[in-house]
């Protein structure tokens, strides 16, 4: 599956794409899969803007699930201090088993997704003001991953985030135009390139997602001379039928 594909860092990715995969994508849609309220926050540690425009620009309703658009990570925590059923339940395993089941998959305590909104770098993250203490405590890493910090900033992943929903929002074809995957022999590997498609086809948008470490260049045979959107280093355009996807 797909997910598995984002998130395997020891072998190169290689794309075709599993077929299960591929319904989701051509038909309802991958937000089921590639986000939503799980135990584990989905930082994938290679491609994590592609991962963002995959999700914003496959077919489907999106689901982003708060912190994700500043790239809010998860952190372990403590089964005494979750306010979580499930953790008080399992209170009498060891927080070293825990962590181990964490590493898994396995989440005695979801709680360690659900910390505060980081807004700021003020005193609680900018979640409550005063001495009103949230009910659980703030990510380490909320002094430089937060809000504030985030924007103004293109680059960031709040600034992609914004650019991606105002595509979206202005393109009826990633709205609800049908999704048409490149033929696998047209790309090269790591690199995941489909088109969205209005039904009367006045409005074609061509998506090319690399999820590898290297540039590679995609041919194509119908292409204006021009980048919508660049994520990271972005897609170079050196002619109009070649594109470089970093």
């Amino acid at each position: 599956a797909l997910v598995d594909l984002l998130t395997a860092v020891d072998e190169p990715m290689v794309f075709p794409v599993h077929p299960r995969t591929r319904h989701k994508l051509e038909g309802a849609g991958l937000w089921d899969e590639l986000a939503g309220h799980a135990p584990l926050r989905l930082v994938p540690p290679v491609g994590y803007l592609d991962f963002t425009s995959l999700l914003l620009t496959a077919r489907g309703v999106p689901f982003i699930y708060y912190g994700e658009e500043i790239g809010m990570r998860h952190h372990p925590m403590r089964l005494a201090e979750g306010r979580d059923p499930v953790a008080r339940r399992y209170g009498y395993v060891p927080d070293w088993i825990a962590h181990r089941l964490s590493s898994s998959g396995i989440l005695l305590n979801r709680d360690e997704c659900r910390r505060p909104m980081q807004w700021d770098d003020g005193r609680h993250g900018g979640f409550s003001n005063g001495d009103a203490e949230p009910w659980l405590s703030v990510h380490p890493e909320t002094s430089v991953r937060n809000v504030r910090a985030q924007t103004g900033d293109p680059a960031s992943i709040l600034g992609v985030y914004r650019s991606l929903l105002g595509l979206r929002k202005g393109l009826p074809a990633l709205r609800h135009g049908r999704l048409e995957l490149q033929p696998e022999s047209a790309l090269p590997r790591d690199v995941l390139g489909y088109r969205r498609m209005t039904s009367d086809a006045h409005e074609t948008v061509d998506v090319l997602l690399n999820f590898g470490r290297r540039s590679r260049r995609v041919e194509l045979t119908e292409h204006e001379d021009r980048a919508v959107l660049r994520t990271g280093s972005g897609v170079t355009l050196e002619s109009a039928h070649n594109v470089n996807v970093r």
